[in-house]
């Protein structure tokens, strides 16, 4: 080691000498702008993962990558580093690397292990399914493909091995190639630069979980249940391709860290909503029964996901029986799906929550006392399940109740702070861009805030009722 401020300097300058070559390149058109973007990224990476060896201690990697942070989000603004930043789409992950490794760093920097497979899955396993997914495009699906897919597992595989080997890591190769699977779903998944975050935490995640004890065999099974849900789901058009993927990763992170019964409540939301959803298809003024996509599936299954993470690891926190919020998360979006589509059935327009104005079929912000009924019916759905742990009727009814609270939050949301947009032909206003085959007008709300937002935050704000509780 050369000590913290030495290292600081070398991993420095390593990173500006790359930038410097990216700018070179890119000036010279020596290179395409992915392969100069690639250049940049394989070789900072080189660099940043020399820090546990020139420092003792991980201010100085920490700074450098807050610094980048701030230094590529300003640049990519400005139109500047082109050579970096310049690609042929758009993307944020050039300001989202710098913050992987900074989290990394501050979490991991003391679990060598964990700390070199997470960020030589983003540094050497994405630029390899990069690579290949665009020179061998095999079987598309989404914006990936199985090259790349097949690339990011293979070389995130044996450069886990490699550096479980420099740092005497306990993980088994059982262990790095289950790892790797996450890793390769994390990057199928996800797009526009975004893997340049789930890929490297998302590994990180996984690899202290087995690097903590958690069981191989039980991720083992985790990864394949995920796969008999989302492949078959993707095939009956239940899911797109990134929404299969990320469905398959709620699966196993929901078993691995919760349990199999965690699984079947999800499971129980999933499929009685898919079903309804396409059952009552042909009733709804908005929805079509189409497949759900990556953004459905985490605005439902997020909430529950970031429950199972605390269960895993601080499953203490607060005093919070993190299964009972789990169950009442999904009584929110299950309540939530049930009574939007059995509202349908309403013989009479829906009142707005708000001001009891009627209000077409499908508005945001809009109920109805059969679609009420409909979202009280999902919640207790949810909420009967916990019987089969042993529960009391109490608890059901707090599930049941928060879970229909939480669906009316969501109306409430839906009313106010919801991208409203004006369908000129029918005269309703809707959540989504396109009504009667047209493109709507963005006449209010949050224009970002759409009804994915508000699915999450509706199941986010029920959850934090519980903890308040017992906060207070």
């Amino acid at each position: 080691m050369i000590g913290d401020i030495g290292g600081t300097l070398v991993i420095f300058f390593g990173i500006n000498l790359f930038l410097f070559l990216a700018e070179f390149f890119h000036k010279k058109g020596l290179f395409s702008a992915e392969t100069n973007r690639k250049l940049v990224h394989v070789g900072v990476g080189v660099f940043i993962m020399l820090g546990p060896l020139l420092m003792p201690h991980r201010g100085g990697l920490a700074l450098l990558a807050l610094l980048f942070v701030f230094v590529n989000g300003y640049t990519l603004l400005k139109g500047q580093l082109a050579g970096m930043h310049s690609v042929e789409r758009e993307t944020f992950g050039t300001v989202l690397y710098p913050f992987s490794v900074l989290v990394i760093t501050l979490l991991f920097w003391k679990n060598l292990d964990v700390f070199y497979i997470s960020l030589s899955a983003m540094v050497f396993g994405d630029a390899a399914a990069a690579f290949v997914g665009e020179k061998l495009p095999i079987k598309k699906f989404g914006g990936k493909s199985m090259g790349g897919s097949l690339a990011m597992f293979l070389t995130t595989f044996v450069s886990a091995i490699v550096f479980a080997a420099l740092t005497g890591s306990s993980l088994g190769i059982s262990h790095l190639a289950a790892i790797s699977i996450m890793a390769a779903m994390f990057e199928a998944s996800t797009t526009g630069g975004f893997d340049n975050l789930t890929v490297p935490l998302g590994t990180a995640v996984y690899a202290y979980h087995l690097v903590a004890g958690g069981s191989v065999t039980m991720l083992w099974w985790a990864i394949l249940a995920g796969s008999l849900i989302a492949v078959p789901s993707y095939w009956l058009e239940y899911l797109t391709a990134d929404g299969a993927f990320w469905t398959a990763i709620t699966a196993v992170t929901v078993i691995a860290f919760g349990g199999w019964f965690w699984l079947v409540a999800i499971l129980a939301f999933f499929l009685s909503s898919s079903i309804l959803t396409k059952l009552l298809a042909a009733r709804s003024t908005v929805k079509s029964g189409e497949a759900r996509d990556s953004y459905q599936v985490l605005a439902n299954g997020g909430v529950p996901m970031i429950i199972a993470l605390i269960n895993r690891f601080w499953p203490g926190l607060w005093s919070v029986d993190w299964l009972v919020s789990y169950l009442i998360a999904l009584a929110v979006v299950n309540s939530d799906t049930w009574s939007t589509e059995i509202g349908a059935l309403s013989p009479s327009d829906p009142l707005n929550i708000l001001t009891f104005k009627p209000m077409r079929k499908g508005s945001s912000g809009a109920i109805s006392l059969v679609g009420t009924i409909g979202g009280l019916l999902g919640a207790a759905f949810i909420a009967s399940l916990a019987f089969f742990k042993g529960y009391s009727i109490q608890t059901f009814l707090l599930i049941t109740l928060l879970g229909t609270v939480g669906n009316l939050i969501d109306s409430m949301l839906g009313a106010t702070i919801e991208a409203k947009f004006l369908c000129e032909v029918c005269g309703g206003i809707y959540d989504v861009k396109e009504h009667c085959g047209k493109p709507t007008k963005y006449i209010g709300g949050i224009p970002w805030f759409g009804n994915n937002m508000v699915n999450f935050t509706a199941s986010f704000l029920t959850v934090a009722i519980i903890v308040l509780i017992k906060l207070f």
